[in-house]
């Protein structure tokens, strides 16, 4: 059964229209998701971009932007959303990189007027107790001095119990004022890791403060729905996924909204990872594969297998209905052509690339996987055995890969958080055709005919000729 991609063969002719692409028939079957890697799978085939470019070179427009974000640009209807720290989506006209509209999704957006106020009263409060607490802990460690200068003294040790109690209060009182308060997050990562989603006719997103949104392309705000806090002290980073009328959200449980109204339709138990879950279908049946291995239906959340593997990092890549997880290991699994109640996907190899973390996920091109670890190292392995074909470390310069890999439309970019990207021939050998640098960026780049957008840490880049 041939894997597709699902939101509509609508989104499909209207791509075509806005971007200037032909479809053979072969690419007519394919349905496309407009969202992060545009499909899930990082491939631009059609895709004419220069192979050089720079600050300098073949930049048809750098448009600055207030705050940085590691989401990747989205584009429909010569329409770019990007994000911006901590929760600001952005929209830019594409053709000239100027800022159409740009919305901020504070958690307060989901509450009522009174309670938006009674959160921001908490939020005070916990401010002050903070401050407090600071003096308490102060005084006490200064208290703690005078035991250990005097360890039989009964008073003063009472006087740590004492103080100890009361802090110990305190905290609690400042744990509960502080339920309002932004979730923790690594400086690298912060809120906007996400990448949007859309239809054409709505993007939606979801922020690191477990806010999902849904606005008109004019940047009228439909819906804004608290979903849940992440529980990772580094912070959210997976995108959320449309399928037919559900938005699919991997914040703590796999959660799916509707569409229109923001209702939550589900929620599955799915440990969530730092890469983002993928839409795939079995026979007619749309299903969402995590990075955390399960397979679950997207229509009711039903649970189809469970950890069939396991990614902490990147995200699952399928192709002709074969699901490759690469990351320190590798596997490949294959679908079974009808979905049921319950099913076992067939192992079809199991491989040992080079043992790092991947932040970047994996590329599948005419039966290779090209993958890279954060730092630096390549690899090749072929689709249908799994054998490493080569290791090889990238000149790339220093700093941490974190974009994904893309396919341009012949050649790979393979990129560094430095700015650095190496345009690489696919194959079986290693065949470098160039070295970009511009300024530094996290994001994965996207491509549309003869452009590339690239969301770096404090601009978009336009890059053609």
């Amino acid at each position: 059964m041939e894997h597709k991609y699902v939101t509509g063969i609508v989104a499909v002719v209207l791509f075509a229209a806005v971007s200037g692409v032909s479809f053979g028939k072969a690419q007519e079957k394919k349905l496309i998701n407009f969202g992060w890697r545009n499909d899930s799978t990082g491939s631009f085939p059609d895709a004419f971009i220069p192979t050089e470019w720079s600050d300098e070179k073949n930049v048809i427009y750098k448009t600055p932007l207030a705050g940085f974000s590691n989401a990747s640009p989205v584009l429909i209807n010569s329409k770019i959303f990007i994000c911006s720290e901590p929760d600001t989506l952005i929209c830019v006209d594409a053709e000239t990189g100027k800022i159409l509209w740009e919305k901020e999704n504070h958690y307060f957006d989901t509450l009522s007027l009174e309670g938006a106020a009674k959160a921001r009263s908490a939020l005070k409060k916990a401010e002050i107790q903070g401050a407090k607490l600071k003096e308490l802990e102060e005084e006490l460690g200064k208290v703690k001095e005078k035991l250990a200068e005097s360890p039989e003294d009964a008073a003063i040790a009472k006087d740590i119990e004492g103080r100890e109690k009361a802090i110990e209060t305190m905290k609690e009182a400042i744990k509960n004022l502080s339920a309002y308060k932004l979730p923790d997050a690594h400086g690298t990562n912060g809120y906007t890791s996400p990448t949007p989603t859309t239809d054409g006719k709505y993007v939606y997103t979801v922020f690191g403060n477990g806010v999902a949104v849904r606005y008109d392309m004019d940047g009228n705000r439909l819906w804004a729905k608290f979903i849940e806090a992440s529980g990772h002290d580094w912070g959210h980073s997976a995108s959320s996924l449309l399928i037919e009328d559900k938005l699919i959200v991997h914040v703590k449980s796999l959660t799916a909204l509707d569409a229109a109204t923001g209702e939550i339709l589900w929620q599955t138990e799915s440990k969530s990872r730092w890469g983002s879950p993928i839409h795939v279908r079995i026979g007619d049946v749309d299903v969402v594969v995590t990075p955390n291995g399960d397979i679950v239906r997207a229509e009711d959340g039903k649970v189809l297998a469970g950890q069939v593997s396991s990614l902490e990092y990147a995200a699952p890549v399928c192709v002709d209905n074969t699901v490759y997880f690469v990351e320190s290991g590798g596997k490949a699994l294959r679908l079974p052509d009808e979905a049921a109640d319950k099913i076992n996907p067939t192992v079809l190899w199991e491989t040992t690339p080079k043992k790092a973390r991947y932040y970047a996920s994996p590329i599948v091109h005419d039966g290779l996987i090209y993958a890279v670890t954060l730092n630096n190292f390549f690899s090749v392995i072929d689709a249908l055995t799994g054998q490493v074909i080569y290791d090889k470390k990238l000149d790339l310069g220093k700093g941490t890969v974190y974009p994904s890999i893309v396919l341009a439309g012949k050649n790979l970019l393979v990129s560094n958080d430095n700015g650095t990207t190496l345009v690489l021939q696919p194959g079986r050998e290693y065949v470098e055709i160039a070295k970009n640098k511009i300024e530094g960026f996290r994001s994965t780049p996207l491509l549309q005919g003869s452009r590339m957008y690239i969301r770096s840490l404090n601009h978009l880049y336009c890059i053609g000729k």
